[in-house]
């Protein structure tokens, strides 16, 4: 791992997600931080071919909203079939 940058991030968090999160963290002697940086490198992974589209944005070739429709889809497709993988989730109709 590189350099590091200190951020502040200011999150609403379920309250008692946080309380759950903050026992296991402490049971792993974890801190936040490295969850938050292992969350965030693992959404970037995941949106990574969607990239390109976000620096059309930037230079003003593409329209904001087209590319941030395309990558909710994306992840919400990528999240969702890994979740329906993991948990073997079949479709009414298929078998």
């Amino acid at each position: 791992m590189g350099k590091t940058t200190k951020a502040r991030l200011n999150l609403t968090i379920d309250p008692d997600i946080y309380r759950d999160s903050r026992r296991v963290f402490t049971a792993m002697d974890m801190n936040m931080s490295s969850f938050v940086e292992l969350s965030l490198s693992k959404f970037l992974e995941t949106v990574r071919p969607l990239m390109p589209l976000l620096e059309e944005v930037e230079r003003g070739e593409r329209e904001p909203a087209d590319v941030k429709a395309a990558m909710r889809i994306w992840l919400a497709h990528s999240v969702g079939q890994e979740l329906s993988e993991r948990h073997q989730v079949v479709e009414a109709g298929q078998t």
